[in-house]
């Protein structure tokens, strides 16, 4: 008799569970708690001013984007462009940037990643204006960056912050500095 072959099927692979999602004032957050957290308290420091309605109404998702192993947690690949679309894509460092830090703390953070959000709604506004997604120019950052030193002012950031933002600003007017990648 022949042996009989029997093939058995190959597994189907496991899905990548969906991530920890939270609408947070009006903003979906996809990430861990803690980012989700922290993005309700930079919202929350936006809340009495004119920028919370501004960047609600421009971005639609913050999405967690690990810079150790370049990939996002929703296991999409960021696209700069996606950033037109209001998804903006967020380091863990840019979170929790001054939390770590000798000379600052949470709170610095906290007004760092709220006006940080301001500066890429900024962003979404241009576009929405007929910039072209994936064109940056030093006018749209300096652009950007006034709106994010004003939203630091308004909600009462450390004056070296803004002075930190004032300088970069000076910096990429004079032609020496620049914080795009050119496509």
């Amino acid at each position: 008799p022949t042996p009989t072959v029997v093939s058995t099927p190959t597994p189907e692979p496991t899905p990548t569970p969906i991530p920890n999602s939270e609408v947070i004032h009006g903003v979906v957050v996809v990430g861990p708690s803690d980012l989700r957290q922290r993005t309700r308290e930079a919202l929350d420091i936006l809340w009495p001013t004119q920028w919370h309605e501004f960047v609600t109404n421009r971005l639609a998702k913050v999405v967690l984007f690990d810079e150790l192993v370049g990939a996002p947690y929703a296991g999409v690949a960021p696209d700069p462009t996606n950033l037109s679309m209001g998804i903006y894509w967020v380091s863990r460092n840019r979170a929790f940037v001054y939390d770590v830090s000798d000379t600052a703390d949470a709170d610095d953070s906290r007004h760092s990643y709220a006006c940080g959000f301001v500066h890429e709604a900024k962003h979404v506004d241009q576009w929405r204006r007929g910039r072209q997604p994936g064109t940056p120019s030093a006018e749209s950052e300096m652009d950007a960056i006034s709106a994010q030193i004003n939203c630091l002012q308004e909600t009462g950031a450390e004056q070296w912050m803004i002075q930190l933002y004032v300088e970069f600003n000076a910096c990429i007017a004079a032609g020496g500095c620049r914080s795009w990648k050119q496509p």
